[in-house]
C-alpha cells in the first residue's frame, strides 16, 4: 500500500514541478500517477479479497475526487474530466442497481438535467475558470448521449427506434450548438 501511495505520489509531484517547464511531460506523469492510483488500488482490494463489496466503487470515488482535484490544481482539464467521468459512473451504477428495469424516457429524465447544470455551470464558470468551463461543457455533451449509453453499455438493452432517437439527439445537439455558438464559443474558447 506504501509502495502505491509513494509511487502516485511521486509522479503527481513531478507533474507539479514540471508544469510550466514541460507541460507535455507534467501531462503525462499526473496520466501515469492516476493510472497507478487506480491500477495499485483496485489491485490491492482483490489481493484482500474486498472485491465483493463496496470497495471498488469507493476507490472510483476516492480516485475521482482526487483527480476532480488534481486535475484543477495543475490546470488539466482531462485529468478533471475523467474524475467527473468517475462520478458519472458511479452514478450510473448506483441507478442501475436501484432500477434494473427502466424505459427510455425515464433514462432521458434522469441523465438530461444533469447535463443541464453542468451546461449552466460553463456559462457559470466561463469568466474566472476558464478551465474549468472547458472540462463542465464537455461533461455536459457527455451527459446528453449518456441515457443512450447507460441502456446499451450498462444495462444491454436497445429500446425500438434506438438509432434513430440517437441520430435525432445527434443533429438537435448541433442544431442547439449552432444556434448558440456565438454564446458557447466565448465561455471555452476566452
Amino acid at each position: 500500500m506504501g509502495t502505491a501511495l509513494l509511487l502516485s505520489s511521486a509522479c503527481y509531484i513531478a507533474s507539479a514541478l514540471y508544469r510550466t517547464k514541460k507541460p507535455l511531460f507534467s501531462l503525462a506523469m499526473a496520466g501515469i500517477g492516476s493510472l497507478l492510483m487506480l491500477g495499485l488500488g483496485s489491485w490491492m482490494i482483490t489481493l484482500q479479497g474486498w472485491d465483493k463489496g463496496a470497495a471498488i466503487p469507493m476507490l472510483v470515488a476516492v480516485c475521482g475526487i482526487f483527480w476532480v482535484a488534481v486535475g484543477f490544481m495543475l490546470n488539466f482539464g482531462i485529468i478533471s474530466y475523467c474524475g467527473i467521468a468517475c462520478t458519472i459512473l458511479l452514478y450510473a451504477m448506483v441507478f442501475g442497481r436501484l432500477h434494473q428495469e427502466v424505459s427510455w424516457s425515464l433514462l432521458q429524465v434522469v441523465w438530461l438535467p444533469i447535463s443541464a447544470v453542468f451546461y449552466w455551470l460553463t456559462w457559470l464558470s466561463h469568466h474566472r475558470l476558464k478551465e474549468a468551463a472547458r472540462v463542465f461543457f464537455a461533461v455536459s455533451l457527455t451527459l446528453w448521449f449518456m441515457p443512450e449509453a447507460d441502456a446499451l453499455l450498462l444495462r444491454g438493452a436497445a429500446f425500438s427506434g434506438m438509432p434513430l432517437l440517437i441520430l435525432l439527439k445527434i443533429v438537435s445537439v448541433f442544431l442547439i450548438l449552432f444556434i448558440f455558438r456565438k454564446k458557447w464559443v466565448v465561455w471555452i474558447a476566452s
